[in-house]
């Protein structure tokens, strides 16, 4: 849905000729149309509006991946536990925790990915 059309020969936004805007304003102008731009909101909030199916979603497509031999990039929309770090990791997450332990044992760095507790 868009307000900007043309009503006869007049470009018009919300049925208001832009020409007689631009005498009023003055230009150069930028023009938003309310309608439009409230209309293009609601439709981007119904369709976020189911934020956790989305990341249910995006879990099971990871886990397929994964289960094919893919990897996942370390931010993602998938929460990840402690044990999916681990198993991402694989053989490398011992030398990599020993090295977060010793180089960041207040947790510091990355805190919010859930790769290592408390």
């Amino acid at each position: 849905m868009h307000h900007f059309q043309y009503r006869g020969d007049q470009f018009t936004c919300e049925e208001v000729p832009i020409e007689r805007i631009a005498q009023e304003v003055g230009a150069p102008f930028y023009l938003y149309s309310h309608a439009t731009l409230t209309h293009h909101f609601r439709v981007f909030d119904e369709a976020f509006a189911d934020i956790p199916s989305f990341i249910a979603l995006n879990r099971t497509l990871y886990e397929r991946a994964r289960d094919m031999g893919g990897t996942r990039l370390t931010s993602s929309a998938i929460p990840f536990t402690q044990a999916d770090w681990i198993r991402h990791y694989g053989p490398a997450w011992e030398p990599f925790r020993a090295a977060k332990q010793r180089y960041d044992p207040k947790n510091v760095l990355t805190p919010g990915h859930n790769m290592f507790s408390g």
